[in-house]
This record gives C-alpha cells, structure tokens and sequence, in this order.
C-alpha cells in the first residue's frame, strides 16, 4: 500500500492507496517532488493540490484515498469528490482535453462520410440542471461517473444513447411492448419475414415497412445488426463538476439490520455530477448496407 501525508485535521493523517507496488513508488516518487494530497482552505474551498495531474480520469478512477483506519467511507469519499470538482475549477487542461476530444470525434464522423454513410442527427443541448451518467459503475466509493479513459472528459456513451432511442421507440409503436420484443427478436426465424424484409429494403420501400421493420432495421437483433449508430455524446465546452448528495432515510434496513423505522439517522451521501454543461449528439445511418446485393453482409 502506498502512502502519503494527509491534511484534512489538524494532526497529520496517513491515506492509503491500493495501488500495485510499482505504480505506488511511481506515486510517492511524484507526491515527494511535487507536493502532497492535503486539504486546505484556499478561497474558503478545500483543493487537492497535485500539481501535474493531466487526467481526470486517471485521478478520479486510480488515486482513490482510502482512510488508514475506516477504509473507503462516505466522508472521506465526499471529502475526494468536493476536492476533485474544486481541483478542475482552476485548470485549463478540462479545456485542452474537450478540444483534444472534439476533434477525435470530427475525424470519426468525417471518416463515416467517406465510407457512405450520412448523418441523421446532429444538435448541440444543455443541461437543464445536473446529470450523472454510470453512477453504478465499479468503484471504491461504490458512487462513479463515466469519464473518457483518455481525456477524462465526462461523456455519455452512444450504447446509452440508442438503449433510450430504442426503448422510445418501443412505446411509441405499442402497448405490447413484451409481445414486440418477442417479435424482433424471432424475426429472423421466419424465411417468409426474412425475405419480405430484406426485399423492401432492396427496393428502397421504406415507406412500406412496418414498424417493427423499421425498429428491426434501425436498431438490429441478435441476428441483424442495425444501421443506425449514436456516437458518444461529448461536451461542447470545459464541463462543471459538481458534488450533489443522496439521503437514505434508512440506512440500517438497506444494511439488512434492521426495519424502516422513523427513528434512524439519515446517512448523506455525496456522488459527482455534472452541471450547466452543453453536449453534442450525433447519430449516423450506414447507407452503403442499403445497397449491398450479399444480403449474408446485413449481419454485420
């Protein structure tokens, strides 16, 4: 386990790091050249203070402060998470690294044009208050968030993004949705069904389809993959992070010890979010599948 001096009373406090034995001699070699992982006050908010910390990532998922006593609790993790948003407060590199993302995904988009396919949608929304994507994510603190593993960056992942498009479009279609399900799922079962479907989208007869076609052809089955992608959703500018709280009223009956009685203390919990923030949504169609004559391909 690694170590290094911690600050948050008066008396210093040892904090581990469960990291492999390698990569905590690399830390203390940094930690002892760059300064230490203390709290304190500056500006009346409390600040990590590591001074070449170029992912948030990294940071967020790798340096996790753990108490020498208590383990991973919730005041040491809302302790981490308020330091963690106050720390990008004052760096430029949330910035650098949105740019440096914004332009990966114009090279992924410009890459999908020449290969024929179009963009369906592609719009700019902010926020209306905050949000937290992959919150059960694994992680020490047991509350997370999903950063880009490179950039660190916060981002919403297209697999997210076309589970509620498609879950939408379910409720759109039918009340049935079970029944529908079971449908698209078994399409393929049938060869008349099968035929039917790929000669329409042959002939360019979308306008024929039916709706289950047109949610069997947009987002696929586990025999047919859809031609419909939704890219990851990414911010537009340099994201705020904010600390929210959640308050089980009855935390020893979540713990199993007890009943939901009216006399337990509530137990805060403080996870990160994501506020204020504008995030870009692009979602492309593989056009060059509509035309293939080997209909084997569609399976792709």
């Amino acid at each position: 386990m690694g170590r290094c001096c911690r600050n948050f009373n008066p008396k210093p406090k040892e904090i581990y790091f469960y990291l492999p034995k390698t990569t905590n001699n690399a830390l203390k070699s940094l930690i002892k050249r760059y300064g230490c992982f203390d709290r304190r006050e500056r500006e009346k908010e409390s600040c990590i203070e590591i001074t070449q910390v170029f992912n948030p990532a990294l940071l967020f998922y790798k340096f996790i402060p753990s108490d020498k006593k208590e383990g991973f609790n919730t005041k040491i993790a809302g302790e981490f998470f308020e330091a963690f948003a106050n720390l990008w407060k004052r760096k430029d590199i949330l910035k650098t690294n949105v740019e440096k993302l914004k332009n990966l995904h114009k090279w992924i988009i410009m890459s999908l044009l020449k290969d024929d396919w179009y963009i369906c949608s592609d719009i700019q929304k902010k926020l209306q208050w905050r949000m937290v994507v992959g919150l059960g994510t694994n992680h020490p603190y047991e509350v997370s968030m999903k950063l880009h593993h490179i950039y660190g960056v916060p981002i919403i992942p297209g697999s997210a993004l076309k589970g509620i498009a498609r879950d939408m479009a379910l409720l759109k279609i039918g009340d049935n949705l079970k029944q529908i399900e079971e449908n698209i799922q078994g399409w393929f079962k049938d060869n008349d069904k099968k035929k039917k479907f790929f000669a329409k989208i042959k002939g360019e007869e979308f306008s024929n389809l039916t709706d289950e076609e047109k949610l069997l052809l947009a987002f696929g089955n586990q025999q047919f993959s859809g031609i419909v992608v939704f890219l990851d959703a990414i911010p537009d500018s340099a994201p705020k992070f904010k600390v929210d709280i959640m308050n089980p009223h009855y935390p020893e009956y979540y713990q199993g010890k007890n009943f939901p009685t009216d006399w337990q203390n509530p137990n805060p919990i403080k996870f990160l979010t994501v506020e204020n923030t504008k995030f870009r949504f692009t979602v492309l169609v593989n056009k060059a599948r509509l035309n293939r004559d080997d209909k084997d391909n569609y399976a792709r």
